[in-house]
């Protein structure tokens, strides 16, 4: 999922709120990835949006 650069902080702590942890790659500021107890991940990349959208 793409996330904006600036909520990299509220994500981790929602994910962290909802177990997921720990950090499986720590790959910031391009991209992280958590996990669960039952073995759901997620893999966050922080964007930075641009002028044209992209």
């Amino acid at each position: 999922m793409v996330i904006r650069t600036d909520q990299i902080e509220l994500v981790r702590t929602a994910l962290s709120d909802a177990r997921f942890r720990p950090m499986l790659r720590d790959w910031l500021p391009t991209a992280m990835a958590l996990a669960d107890p039952v073995g759901r991940e997620v893999d966050p990349h922080p964007a930075i949006r641009t002028p044209d959208g992209g």
